[in-house]
């Protein structure tokens, strides 16, 4: 007689089961990543110092100064004046000279062809004589000081000299020492300069002449005067002109890391150059001037800004070039600060001229007169990223001269404007939503202007900006913040080496993970953020906030689990069966499959699955079928019994179909019931 054996094999899925489940070794990824000197002068390109008489006494403790500088009508036609057309007199002391005639009183320049061997000695010094002595001897190159020296009488020298002060002084006495050869190099170094004249130590008028100038400190009337050359300025720098410029002359660099402080209280041009000027990443300039602060007198001259700059003038402009075509630039991470008070001048004018201000870059300008705060005659490029604060007490911020302007602007967070006459202290009057760009025309340097061709984004920018009315501009950095925006997070997994994102332009930000800080950084100018972390554990949750300006934006996601992963049917169902004459073999009666899912782009890992049988099958008579369960390993049968047993290995997605891979065993002995078990898997992922 048959017997009719109804057995059914169930996998119970726990808790505990689906644990086995979660990767016993993650894989580990260990990523590792690797301008040339002029050879002759001319009046119109080297001129001498203009529109000014001084008169000094014989005992040097006065002078009386009267100063015409050139300045514009606000009349709406502006007076330009030829810088090189004025001519000068000047008595100093026992010279008699003028600049414009000094170099009749230079020794001639012939020595310059001449190469001394031994030009490179040097030597020691510890009074005037000995001083002058070895700035008259061609063979000495290098000039160290061993005491304070002051200077007795005028004289001029033709050979490159360089003079190590070593921390000495000094006392030009107002008297002048000249360099008398195209072309020259010269250094000082390590000194104190007291009592300097108009034609102040190392003074040219020669062409090509090159000075340069580390750890120096000057008083008295000027610092440098190389009307056809230039200065280069290094280390610490401080200087003080009571009578004329800080320094004149072609052009200046201020080098890499310098700290250079000036301060004119002569009313005259505090730097007066032709080419322009040339500060340097990380260097400083802070200078304060009764007249104007910045002079560039040459056509296309132009100011290169890297570093750190704050300029102020307290009865005039505080940046200005009245020759046609200059230009400015603010390179990334630059800062310009100029201040313009006590006068109905604009703070910066480029006549012709473009400013343009790159990213990262600061410029902060303000005026408190009729004429706009900044004026061009080309362009005003206030270029993505940048940030700027352009405000005008009395007057509006943005203008033209003498040429019509175009002004591009744009700013991620928008953009503020307060009407003229508004004080910043209070909220603006207008405030366009970033991410913001527009163009424009100005036509003109007052309120009356007319702004044309507005193109922009911002339609309300568009339909109603109007250049003339507004006092004051805020972009970037310098919009006022009401509210920030939202912090976002790129979709985590347990391979994520960063924590990706967008926040508030510029704010700080952290990720945290149970309050415990794991990485910080800055948002770019864009608003996006990239932060290194290391790796995390799928269900890890990770907080990342921003703040600025006191206000906050946070958000959280949950690390994901990518890699290998498998899908086991929660019952493995073999069906009704017969009990066989002979012991037999069937499979699950449904289409059922172990899927095994590799999501990991790198593909680096390996899998193992093992299998053990937590409870044997049994019936509702506690009847049991023991060791009847199989796995087909490659040709292998392998029985699944109470200890665990390695059945799959591989690499990638895999696929097994159990009615050809799992096996129930039959035999004639076997009791009817019905038949439930439950088995354990485990998922191992290791690198490969």
């Amino acid at each position: 007689m048959w017997h009719l054996l109804k057995k059914e094999f169930l996998l119970g899925i726990s808790i505990v089961f689906m644990l086995t489940l979660i990767c016993v070794m993650e894989p580990i990824i260990v990523c590792s990543e690797d301008i040339q000197p002029d050879s002759s002068i001319s009046d119109s390109s080297f001129p001498t110092k203009k529109g000014k008489e001084q008169v000094v006494n014989s005992d040097n403790n006065q002078n009386e100064i009267s100063d015409s500088n050139n300045n514009k009508t606000i009349s709406g036609s502006k007076e330009e004046t030829d810088p090189t057309s004025e001519s000068i007199n000047k008595v100093e002391g026992k010279q008699n000279s003028e600049k414009s005639d000094s170099r009749e009183s230079m020794p001639s320049d012939d020595s310059e062809s001449i190469k001394d061997s031994k030009e490179n000695s040097s030597v020691k010094v510890s009074n005037y004589k000995e001083f002058k002595d070895a700035l008259l001897n061609k063979n000495i190159r290098t000039i160290y000081l061993d005491k304070d020296i002051k200077i007795l009488e005028s004289f001029n020298f033709s050979s490159n000299k360089d003079i190590c002060g070593n921390g000495h002084i000094i006392d030009m006495n107002f008297q002048s020492i000249g360099i008398a050869l195209k072309n020259a190099n010269c250094k000082i170094s390590d000194i104190k300069l007291t009592n300097q004249p108009i034609y102040p130590l190392f003074w040219s008028e020669y062409p090509g002449v090159t000075v340069d100038y580390t750890n120096v400190s000057s008083t008295g009337y000027q610092f440098i005067y190389l009307s056809a050359g230039t200065a280069n300025l290094e280390g610490e720098i401080e200087a003080t002109a009571t009578a004329e410029e800080v320094f004149q002359g072609k052009h200046i660099n201020i080098n890499k890391q310098a700290n250079v402080y000036f301060n004119d209280t002569s009313g005259a041009n505090a730097i007066y150059t032709g080419d322009g000027i040339n500060i340097e990443e990380g260097s400083n300039l802070i200078m304060n001037a009764t007249g104007l602060g910045l002079y560039m007198y040459k056509p296309n001259g132009a100011i290169n800004i890297a570093g750190n700059v704050q300029i102020s003038s307290q009865t005039n402009s505080a940046i200005r070039s009245d020759a046609t075509g200059g230009e400015m630039n603010l390179q990334e991470g630059a800062t310009l600060k100029a201040y313009s008070k006590g006068t109905d001048e604009e703070a910066i004018l480029l006549c012709n001229g473009s400013i343009v201000v790159k990213k990262q870059a600061n410029l902060e300008v303000t005026s408190e007169g009729y004429q706009s705060t900044v004026q061009t005659g080309n362009k005003l490029e206030l270029l993505k990223g940048s940030n700027f604060l352009i405000s005008n007490r009395k007057g509006n911020a943005l203008g033209a001269w003498t040429q019509k302007t175009s002004v591009s602007l744009s700013s991620s967070k928008g953009i503020d404007t307060w009407k003229v006459g508004s004080s910043l202290s209070e909220d603006p009057d207008k405030t366009y939503k970033g991410p913001l760009t527009a163009s424009f025309i100005l036509d003109t340097y007052v309120p009356a202007q007319h702004t044309t061709n507005v193109i922009s984004n911002n339609i309300d920018f568009q339909k109603s900006f109007d250049s003339g009315d507004v006092g004051t501009i805020a972009g970037g950095d310098y919009v006022k913040r009401k509210e920030m925006a939202p912090t976002t997070i790129e979709e985590l997994t347990n391979e994520s080496t960063e924590v990706k994102g967008t926040a508030e332009p510029n704010a700080h930000i952290e990720a945290k993970i149970n309050n415990r800080l794991i990485t910080s950084g800055k948002v770019d100018s864009n608003g996006i953020y990239q932060l290194s972390i290391p790796r995390q554990k799928a269900g890890t949750v990770i907080d990342v906030g921003a703040s600025i300006d006191g206000l906050y934006s946070e958000n959280s996601t949950v690390v994901k689990y990518v890699g290998p992963s498998i899908s086991i049917p929660n019952a493995i169902n073999f069906g009704k069966q017969e009990i066989p004459p002979v012991d037999k073999l069937i499979t699950a009666s449904d289409s059922q499959s172990i899927d095994i899912t590799d999501n990991n782009l790198l593909k680096d890992s390996t899998w193992k699955l093992s299998v053990k049988e937590d409870q044997r099958l049994i019936n509702e008579k506690k009847e049991q079928l023991f060791n009847r369960i199989l796995f087909n390993k490659g040709n292998k049968k392998i029985t699944i019994n109470a200890q665990d047993q390695i059945v799959a290995e591989g690499k990638g997605n895999k696929e097994f179909s159990l009615d050809k891979h799992m096996y129930l065993s039959l035999h004639p002995s076997d009791k009817i019931g019905m038949y439930e078990g439950e088995l354990t898997w485990t998922f191992i992922v290791a690198p490969s």
